[in-house]
């Protein structure tokens, strides 16, 4: 091998890994907002008030009893449900999206803290490796 093409290997290896690393790929994708919490396995909700809203794949509720957003993956699609959020309160504008990973058929939960007596938007949605592909209506609720 010439020394000419052994250069050019190692460079054309070089900027391969460089790209690797430098172009962002959909593991790196965000979902909704600036906080994203992963659903820990849970039951529906039940109890207190709570309201749901659901899009083809995924089912979102939020319970304002203790700041509870409740997620089901609704279709063996490989796809993750979300319970995409926004929050306008006394601390600023907050915004996130409660991630259900754990399969079809099982709900999650994540509990949040949100100060009371203001106004929160819940919308389901479902994810492909953290980018959005569908989302549903909206629903606003007093925290």
């Amino acid at each position: 091998m010439t020394r000419f093409r052994q250069r050019f290997l190692a460079l054309a290896a070089t900027v391969g890994v460089a790209v690797g690393v430098l172009v962002p790929s959909a593991a790196y994708a965000d979902y909704w907002g600036n906080e994203t919490n992963k659903a820990v396995s849970s039951g529906a909700p039940s109890g207190h008030y709570y309201e749901c809203r659901s899009v083809a794949g995924a089912t979102a509720c939020f319970m304002p009893y203790g700041d509870k957003f409740y997620v089901r993956d609704d279709s063996a699609d490989g796809h993750s449900a979300a319970a995409n959020w926004t929050f306008d309160g006394p601390d600023g504008y907050r915004t996130g999206a409660c991630v259900n990973q754990l399969g079809n058929g099982h709900w999650g939960v994540c509990n949040k803290d949100f100060a009371e007596g203001y106004s929160i938007r819940v919308w389901p949605a479902v994810y492909e490796n953290g980018n959005q592909i569908r989302a549903g209506v909206t629903v606003w609720m007093a925290t």
